[in-house]
């Protein structure tokens, strides 16, 4: 299909710089919402971490076709 990108994310989680298990990956739907601007979601449930706190969620998503890279770090703290 004309324009279509293939992605895959690769989720990363740390607690006090240490990793929780291997990184997640998965791949990506994207729906496109211009020319070369393209939307996706995911979600990470949030019973799968351990105890409250900080932790350091890092996304990787990577055009497959590509081997295009972009990573952004999000800092989360979960609270009773």
């Amino acid at each position: 299909e004309e324009g279509s990108i293939e992605l895959k994310a690769r989720i990363h989680v740390k607690r006090d710089g240490q990793d929780l298990g291997r990184p997640l990956e998965v791949p990506l739907e994207t729906s496109q919402v211009g020319s070369d601007i393209h939307m996706y979601g995911n979600s990470i449930g949030l019973s799968g971490f351990p105890e409250l706190g900080p932790y350091e969620v890092i996304f990787e998503i990577v055009e497959t076709n590509s081997d295009t890279l972009v990573e952004h770090a999000l800092v989360i703290e979960l609270i009773e």
